[in-house]
């Protein structure tokens, strides 16, 4: 990949191009914050199974904190 735009048509998280306001912007961030629970689940499993409680429990943090901001924004959601 040798640009921003190669980057972004790869990415599972979307930029959005156009300005979104209130319930819309969130919805947004609660879709891009999925995809990210997600993959920091993988990589927390990964790497319990080498071993590496470093990394283990900084994604145990991630996670942590993840899920608490998506019940914050679907909360908000209603």
């Amino acid at each position: 990949m040798h640009t921003f735009e190669d980057f972004l048509s790869q990415a599972e998280i979307k930029s959005y191009k156009k300005d979104k306001v209130g319930s819309e912007s969130v919805k947004t961030v609660i879709d891009n914050f999925s995809t990210l629970i997600v993959k920091e689940r993988a990589i927390l499993s990964k790497a319990a199974d080498v071993n590496d409680e470093g990394t283990v429990s900084q994604m145990s943090d991630y996670i942590t904190e993840t899920e608490k901001t998506l019940w914050m924004l679907n909360s908000y959601m209603g």
